[in-house]
């Protein structure tokens, strides 16, 4: 049986995770940390509330695992210039402090870590691991020092880790289907309420959407059945323009599309295309990704 530490446990991402692997793979013990007194999903299962900031609360967490998620810590864009400090200390400290404690027990699990599209430069042709980066928000920043720092430990004290980059991941397992991430949450969110859904500039930025199930699916499988270790892999997808998507869920509810004007500081932090090239993952564990038209919303 397989043992996994789920961190950041009341997570969009983990909820989303946890819910998969107790629908499909249920040979598992299962072990939950986040810093809110309850898990949001069950109250009857494995769940401790963990002070982050705390190296003698960390150390209550059970490194003796196969596996360790670690889901915790702070998104946003444009947020990042007001708030750069709370950022700063959710996605570096806490993976630090974390980081130290997992080298004291001597801990021989595998940490696997989900980062961002956002550390590449904007581009319309597909981009690898590789390509160039541009870091233009303090999350940005801080998930790729975070990148760092695991690689850091991998080198000096021999941490195993797998980290994957997610571009638009959407949809949700959760038994609240309006419940979803990001920019597909706030537009399925306006139509739901009858709204106009607003979008920024032309809408023919390109993205890859990836249904939250086949997420869930890259993140457990290969790694388990030891297809991968020790690397960064881009999590693949479906290519939409903004438009495209925005198409679908206007036709599901009837809703009324509003192009306007990008706000300079947004579309200085999140504009342009970025389509993830995951051929390297593709390899090792092919996938069909599912469509947004396939998928009940």
């Amino acid at each position: 049986m397989k043992r996994i530490v789920i961190i950041g446990a009341n997570s969009f991402l983990a909820q989303n995770f946890y819910t998969y692997l107790t629908n499909v793979h249920q040979s598992i013990e299962i072990y939950l940390y986040d810093i809110q007194e309850f898990f949001s999903l069950n109250k009857s299962i494995y769940y401790q509330q963990i002070d982050f900031f705390s190296i003698p609360s960390i150390e209550k967490i059970n490194f003796d695992v196969d596996y360790i998620y670690f889901f915790i810590g702070k998104t946003g864009t444009t947020n990042g210039f007001e708030e750069y400090k709370t950022f700063i200390k959710l996605n570096e400290e806490i993976l630090l402090n974390v980081l130290n404690v997992y080298r004291s027990k001597k801990s021989n699990a595998c940490l696997v870590y989900p980062s961002t599209r956002l550390v590449y430069k904007s581009s319309k042709l597909p981009v690898d691991e590789n390509a160039i980066k541009e870091l233009k928000s303090v999350y940005a920043i801080t998930k790729y020092a975070a990148e760092n720092y695991i690689q850091m430990y991998h080198h000096a004290f021999g941490l195993n880790y797998v980290i994957f980059r997610l571009s638009v991941p959407w949809g949700t397992l959760l038994e609240k289907k309006v419940d979803s991430y990001g920019t597909f949450k706030i537009f399925t969110e306006q139509a739901i309420k009858n709204k106009e859904i607003m979008i920024y500039g032309d809408g023919s930025d390109l993205k890859t959407y990836t249904y939250i199930e086949d997420v869930c699916k890259v993140m457990f499988s290969p790694i388990v059945n030891n297809m991968i270790y020790n690397d960064i892999y881009n999590i693949g997808g479906k290519e939409y323009s903004l438009n495209e998507v925005v198409e679908v869920i206007a036709h599901k509810y009837s809703s009324k599309i509003v192009h306007i004007k990008w706000p300079k500081i947004s579309e200085s932090v999140d504009g342009g295309s970025t389509i993830l090239k995951s051929h390297k993952l593709d390899l090792l564990f092919p996938i069909n990704y599912r469509k947004i038209e396939e998928i009940e919303f």
